[in-house]
């Protein structure tokens, strides 16, 4: 019997938040901290991206998969 059990509740994952916003080269643009309730508003440039990705060409070649995972439960 294959019963499908959210990863959450397997492995009682507790999300924290820490939540972050991070340019192409790899700064942080915005953080959020621990267990914070918090909204945010960030504006991102498109060209600013475009120029980045025309200039440092990543991932062309990459392949699609999925990971998915089965628990197999008696």
């Amino acid at each position: 019997m294959i019963k499908h059990i959210r990863f959450r509740q397997l492995f009682r994952v507790i999300y924290s938040g820490n939540s972050a916003v991070i340019d192409p080269k790899g700064n942080a643009i915005s953080n959020i901290t621990t267990h914070q309730n918090h909204i945010q508003t960030i504006e991102l440039s498109l060209q600013e991206l475009e120029d980045f990705r025309e200039k440092f060409p990543v991932g062309l070649d990459g392949d699609d998969f999925e990971i998915q995972l089965k628990i197999y439960l008696k």
